[in-house]
């Protein structure tokens, strides 16, 4: 809830979704789609990496955030994903995110 205010007061668009399932069907059901925002670590076992993949898939134009308040492997993420994937730690800030959509609409 906290993440999805800051990015309605930065004038986002923001869909919560409720679960891994949730997520996975409207990833693969919606044709316009600018943004994820995924933590790793889900219920039941699943992963935002998951989220991830079937993101770049439908939407390879998509900027993805991955973001967790465990440790985050950012070799690994870096390593497959490269720059298509920000990684950043729990709690997020406004300035953070601001900082990533304007070095995203930069690369564009």
């Amino acid at each position: 809830a906290h993440t999805a205010r800051l990015l309605r007061n930065m004038g986002h668009f923001v869909e919560e979704m409720p679960g891994f399932a949730a997520a996975k069907a409207r990833l693969c059901e919606t044709a316009n789609f600018d943004c994820l925002l995924t933590d790793i670590h889900l219920e039941n076992g699943h992963s935002g990496w998951a989220l991830a993949d079937m993101c770049l898939q439908h939407h390879p134009g998509a900027t993805i955030i991955a973001t967790s308040g465990r440790t985050l492997d950012t070799q690994w993420a870096a390593h497959r994903y490269g720059t298509q994937v920000s990684c950043i730690p729990k709690p997020l800030s406004q300035a953070v995110l601001e900082g990533i959509f304007n070095h995203q609409i930069a690369a564009q």
